[in-house]
């Protein structure tokens, strides 16, 4: 552990970093990153039809051989955050290990702000969404993961590399199943800012993968979950 001391006149500030296995935890302070940012790719699902999966998304649900294909696919809802439509991960089966993505295959980025709107509709074990930055492919990426799970709200990062999660570091507080949350991760270099509902609540760094790659959408096992506003946003050197 190192320890770091910062003088703001009369006052200090302690400021303290965990490393380990490749990766490090920011815990105080968290800092804004300050890079100008790119055109906006926006995918609002509004004039895509209902019932399928939008076209231009590599939809799929790595885990373990007996669990059922992911089912993507846009419908429309009375509050979606952009009138009307969703995309939606909607079958529920809660095979541990199953992790439904829908990545945007045209746009590869390694610096990248990725936000979404979600909500998490229902599970037992899980009721959770996700962002995906950096995907190699759907077994390969980094995921920030909010879950709305009375067991435990929190939001972690992740990397999966090959199917498997590894967690690089975890907020814990209030993340309301049932309503409309916006989760962003902005992907700057080695660094990583996850950010929900407009405040920053992680910083960590991580060095797995550092080339461009896919960005997404995420849910595991049994959560279905609903997205509107995804947004892919060029971070510019």
């Amino acid at each position: 552990m190192s320890l770091r001391v910062f003088f703001f006149g009369c006052g200090i500030l302690l400021a303290t970093s965990v490393a380990s296995c490749g990766h490090t935890k920011i815990r105080e302070p968290l800092t804004t990153p300050t890079a100008a940012r790119g055109t906006v790719e926006r995918f609002t699902f509004d004039d895509l039809p209902v019932g399928v999966a939008p076209a231009g998304f590599r939809c799929a649900a790595p885990g373990p051989n007996d669990a059922k294909p992911a089912r993507w696919e846009v419908q429309s809802i009375a509050d979606a955050p952009s009138p009307t439509k969703v995309l939606v991960q909607a079958d529920g089966d809660d095979t541990n290990g199953r992790f439904p993505v829908a990545l945007v295959e045209h746009v590869q980025l390694a610096d990248v702000a990725v936000a979404v709107q979600a909500r998490a509709v229902s599970g037992a074990r899980d009721r959770s969404f996700g962002v995906v930055v950096r995907a190699v492919d759907e077994r390969n990426y980094y995921v920030a993961r909010a879950n709305t799970s009375t067991w435990g709200e929190n939001v972690r990062l992740y990397k999966v590399v090959d199917g498997k999660r590894s967690e690089l570091d975890e907020w814990e507080g209030s993340v309301t199943p049932g309503v409309w949350h916006q989760l962003e991760v902005v992907a700057q270099g080695q660094t990583f800012t996850i950010s929900l509902d407009g405040k920053s609540i992680l910083q960590v760094k991580d060095t797995t993968f550092s080339a461009p790659g896919m960005a997404g959408v995420w849910t595991k096992a049994e959560s279905i979950s609903q997205f509107d506003n995804l947004t892919l946003t060029p971070l510019l050197p």
